[in-house]
């Protein structure tokens, strides 16, 4: 006689395996903002503290910064790795990537950067009233070192071990594309800002797409570094030392010696910021068509959807995350 033999999902199992592990990750996010938060607010008060003791002490900008940043880097990443660092990785070796298209997907970047903080930037006028402030602002108002050193050295540093070796290395091994979409998406969500969200998106798209073929962060720190580069230097150095409203008002039938290099450097640098985005976009259009990953994922997409961003770690990242960008809007 045959005995009745319930049935059995056959993706009941993968589904709990993956969805434990994207909430793990989501849960190791989740505590890094606390602990940045955590961490900047106490340097915070402490200053606020040795301003009332010290009454009429004048804190640089890049004290401010420091601050700001400490929380992330000193706190935040520490905290995430300790959260996920006894997950699995995915041992497979690269596929690796030639130069060529590395070149190719860095180019790609360039009208992702500007294209995506034009939207980021007006998307934040329109919900704020034009309250908002962009919290580059200040990093681009300080000393040209301790934007160097914030924006081209820890950042790069620090937000690709995170977001492309400790994620990545531990979620591809079930689909190295949703992978490349949680590592993008938690990247830009964890500015908590409207104004870098968009294009810390696409790029870490790209950042992570290159980590997955290569398995290099060196790879994608020295992109990440380059474009943070490229994003602030040449603007902090054309503000600092170009007078733009004298150029503007400069007589095309008497220009004095003084006005020339000015006008040639800043010619130079709108030129190729034009040239740059133009190529980027052609780029953006090859590739797209060049990509593939090695394995399709386990589960039918609806229920890979689920297991990935339905999971409890996830959403409360994802929640906390959401309250600092919009509480941004209006501080």
């Amino acid at each position: 006689m045959n005995q009745y033999q319930p049935y059995q999902d056959p993706f009941s199992q993968i589904f709990q395996s993956i969805k434990s592990l994207y909430s793990t990750v989501g849960a190791g996010l989740f505590i890094a903002v606390i602990a940045e938060l955590t961490v900047s607010s106490l340097l915070g008060v402490a200053i606020a503290v040795v301003g009332m003791l010290r009454p009429g002490t004048v804190f640089p900008t890049w004290i401010t910064l420091v601050v700001g940043t400490a929380g992330v880097y000193l706190a935040g990443v520490p905290a995430a790795w300790a959260v996920m660092k006894r997950l699995p990785r995915d041992q497979r070796p690269a596929e690796g990537m030639g130069f060529g298209r590395i070149a190719a997907l860095f180019l790609a970047c360039i009208p992702i950067m500007y294209g995506g903080n034009i939207l980021g930037t007006f998307l934040s006028r329109i919900f704020s009233a034009g309250k908002a402030s962009n919290p580059l602002d200040s990093l681009l108002d300080t000393d040209i070192a301790v934007t160097v050193a914030i924006a081209c050295v820890a950042a790069p540093i620090f937000e690709e071990l995170l977001f492309r070796k400790i994620l990545i290395d531990r979620l591809s091994g079930y689909s190295e594309k949703f992978a490349v979409l949680f590592s993008a998406l938690c990247f830009a969500m964890f500015h908590m800002n409207f104004f870098q969200f968009f294009y810390t998106f696409g790029m870490g798209l790209i950042f992570a797409y290159v980590y997955v073929k290569t398995k290099k962060v060196a790879v994608t720190v020295t992109m990440h570094a380059l474009l943070n580069l490229w994003g602030s230097l040449p603007g902090i150095l054309i503000s600092k030392y170009v007078d733009l409203d004298a150029l503007n008002d400069i007589d095309p039938e008497n220009i004095s010696s003084d006005q020339i290099l000015p006008l040639i450097l800043t010619g130079l640098y709108g030129i190729s910021m034009i040239l740059l985005i133009l190529a980027g976009i052609a780029f953006i259009v090859i590739e797209v068509r060049k990509l593939s990953f090695r394995d399709a994922p386990p589960l039918p997409a609806p229920m890979m959807r689920k297991a990935v961003f339905a999971n409890a770690g996830f959403i409360a990242f994802a929640v906390a995350c959401g309250v600092m960008t919009v509480a941004s809007l209006f501080t």
